[in-house]
């Protein structure tokens, strides 16, 4: 399994870059969650702007975000049903 490793510039310029992406784009998208779902729609959109941003796969790319963000959803979640 190969995880992406980035120095501390990047970690700063991805934080940047979803910060912008939630105050934009977040509001706009809406997600039909059931009322016991585990996570919340912005932990799902953080986890997908990543791996859009890493140019990495959904599975690889939430599991790197697990590294730099110290907490994400399993990549199954992001890929079970979802319907905007």
């Amino acid at each position: 399994m190969v995880y992406h490793y980035i120095d501390a510039t990047a970690k700063w310029y991805f934080k940047d870059v979803i910060r912008k992406l939630k105050s934009k784009v977040y509001p706009h998208i809406r997600l039909k969650q059931r009322h016991n779902a585990l996570y919340t729609p912005e932990q799902l959109l953080d986890t997908l702007a990543y791996a859009a941003l890493t140019h990495d796969f959904t599975t690889n790319g939430a599991k790197c975000f697990k590294l730099v963000n110290g907490e994400a959803p399993h990549p199954n979640n992001l890929l079970s049903n979802k319907k905007a």
